[in-house]
């Protein structure tokens, strides 16, 4: 039985233990340092030092929604392709009149290539202007820069980025922008699809459509289910029955995990869900019991076929909707489930890291996070570091989905911001070079491929 020790007494037991420890050491002979130790603590020098490292090391790209090679060179790209994703975003917000309908993957205006390149330039260009500050557009900067021999966008070059931008979207563009100039061994893409992927060896799948199967909106989703795998849906029990058939297929096909968004949340009531389910099946809206017991189903689902379940968190719209927090629950209920948690959860970022740091089933997934603040994110290696332990950090994903240049420049954001926080981490003492190099080989290909299981 052990003995009965409070607070005060374990302390007082801990110091005494210190005290013996002091002494066994005082009276052992001095043993030499066996790892090398840097001579610098300057860490500018130090950052250098990681940044040679990291130029050549072999990546996981953690999350992407890259369309098929095919699909993307079959696109008429322009200059406005390799800045019209989340920059789209930034320039609504920046006062870009809004058109009925408009949206970032639905009429976006700026891949719209029904218009004329000149029409849409000169709407786009006075809010641009105001968002080259930003992460975002900086991504897009390093890429125009690296692989068209442009500085940067403006109403001199963008007819010129757009002929290089052509000549250059051509099969093999997928190899020489990801495994020739970044070092990707493979992408984890959710780009609609498992089979087939285009390259195939470059586009790993992870299955996506489970965040509609958990949304349940409206009945569309399980029709679609039902006529691929010839099951009923007219009551609950019968979709969960077709939905479990489903996700193993797709695990069989090649998918290597699972895909859900972050909600308000509240405790699975089976009783309640099956009512709700007949109500959306009437034309009505999922209840809160409906969408939270799918969610349950789909993460015991996961750990049935050993896949990981990757989880949107933060950043989008009401992000309070998207808050880590709201999945505490359904993590520590499910403890046989992996959960891959991405982005940083921002602007809950130590919110993020607690979830983590507090359940052995949770990992971080920094995907996307560089590109929306590298100053949080890089701030946010060391937070890790001092609270998470490092085999449960993925550093990478870029998070693109037609303009996969950009997954250069965001790659080259996150080494920087990655050799900064290390760096800093060393020249406090805290660290030395050799360990921090391990490290980041872990957090950029060994922790998601472990993850993954993708060898």
């Amino acid at each position: 039985m052990e003995p009965n020790i409070n607070r005060r007494g374990f302390l007082k037991v801990a110091a005494a233990t210190a005290v013996t420890a002091t002494l066994v050491k005082e009276a052992q002979p001095v043993q030499a340092a066996s790892k090398k130790v840097t001579k610098t603590t300057d860490p500018k020098r130090l950052q250098t030092i990681l940044m040679d490292y990291l130029a050549d090391i072999e990546i996981i790209d953690s999350h992407e929604h890259l369309a098929t090679e095919g699909a993307r060179i079959g696109m008429p790209v322009d200059a406005l392709t390799l800045v019209g994703m989340y920059n789209y975003v930034d320039i609504q917000n920046s006062g870009m009149p809004h058109i009925d309908g408009e949206g970032l993957w639905s009429r976006n205006y700026m891949v719209d290539f029904s218009l004329p390149l000149k029409e849409r330039w000169e709407r786009v260009w006075p809010y641009l202007q105001n968002v080259k500050h930003g992460s975002y557009y900086r991504a897009a900067k390093i890429a125009m820069k690296h692989f068209y021999g442009i500085d940067d966008l403006n109403p001199k070059t963008y007819m010129e980025l757009t002929e290089r931008m052509r000549a250059n979207n051509t099969k093999g563009l997928y190899k020489r922008v990801m495994r020739d100039a970044c070092h990707i061994r493979t992408s984890l893409v959710q780009n609609g699809q498992v089979r087939p992927q285009d390259p195939d060896d470059l586009l790993t799948p992870v299955l996506s459509d489970t965040i509609n199967a958990a949304g349940m909106y409206n009945m569309e989703y399980a029709k679609i289910l039902s006529q691929i795998h010839n099951m009923p849906v007219g009551t609950l029990d019968d979709f969960l029955a077709v939905l479990a058939v489903h996700m193993a297929a797709k695990a069989k096909e090649g998918a290597v995990g699972f895909k859900l968004g972050t909600s308000p949340m509240v405790n699975p009531d089976w009783r309640k869900a099956g009512e709700q389910y007949l109500e959306v099946a009437k034309g009505g809206r999922p209840g809160i019991e409906l969408q939270s017991s799918l969610w349950d189903f789909i993460c015991k689902q996961a750990a049935k076929l050993d896949k990981p379940l990757a989880v949107h968190t933060g950043v989008w719209g009401d992000y309070r909707t998207v808050d880590p927090k709201l999945i505490m629950d359904a993590v520590m209920r499910n403890p046989e489930t992996r959960f891959d948690v991405y982005h940083l959860g921002f602007p809950y970022t130590r919110d993020f890291i607690f979830l983590i740091k507090n359940n052995p089933n949770a990992y971080a997934d920094l995907c996307w996070s560089w590109i929306v603040s590298p100053t949080i994110t890089r701030e946010a290696v060391n937070e890790l570091l001092d609270l998470v332990a490092v085999n449960k950090v993925t550093a990478f994903g870029a998070d693109y989905s037609f303009n996969v240049e950009c997954v250069y420049g965001h790659l080259q954001m996150a080494k920087e911001g990655l050799a900064e926080g290390f760096a800093q981490r060393i020249a406090r003492g805290w660290m030395d070079i050799e360990e921090a190099q391990r490290v980041l080989k872990m957090w950029l290909f060994d922790n998601p491929t472990k993850l993954y299981q993708l060898s």
